[in-house]
């Protein structure tokens, strides 16, 4: 499983580009030393920018965060929605998730990295995600981009969260 998520391709449907942990890099952050995607395409493009992830515990979704937070150190914020399952919090979920081998390299070049990523309670079944009034105006306000990576069997209502991201109304599902 560890092996296969060191080389797994990642695709954002978002943007349609491929985020893979094979690429020669070639150049390095100034500000962190790392490896980064500075000539790419994907690098400008979360330059600055806020995400909002469902589905960051699961195989895209923590794929997704390392290469982020490794490759684009000028990332913003990644808004990771997570619930409670299996007797863990949504904060135990995250913590346990980077501890895991696939975040090794981030954990020792650059550990600050992963206070990027920012855990909001909640459940892509709820209603409105499960988020709090607090959560989803920090949502609705800072978000720039948003990645749902969550379970296919999960149905969610994706249109009606975009519209609701480009109009002044509230989240509504």
């Amino acid at each position: 499983y560890q092996r296969r998520v060191r080389e797994a391709v990642v695709s954002t449907q978002s943007t349609g580009y491929y985020i893979t942990n094979n690429l020669s890099l070639g150049a390095r952050s100034p500000v962190t030393g790392m490896d980064v995607l500075d000539s790419s395409q994907v690098s400008r493009f979360y330059n600055g920018k806020n995400i909002f992830l469902t589905g960051g515990t699961g195989f895209l979704g923590k794929c997704f965060i390392e290469k982020v937070l490794r490759s684009c150190p000028d990332v913003g914020n990644i808004y990771m929605l997570c619930r409670a399952k299996r007797g863990k919090s949504a904060t135990e979920r995250m913590t346990a998730m980077f501890s895991e081998m696939l975040f090794e390299n981030l954990r020792t070049e650059n550990p600050d990295s992963i206070q990027k990523v920012i855990p909001v309670i909640g459940d892509v079944l709820e209603k409105n995600l499960g988020l709090s009034e607090e959560d989803e105006s920090l949502i609705t306000e800072n978000v720039h981009v948003m990645i749902h990576s969550a379970a296919p069997s999960v149905s969610m209502n994706i249109s009606s969260f975009l519209y609701n991201l480009t109009s002044e109304e509230p989240l509504r599902w």
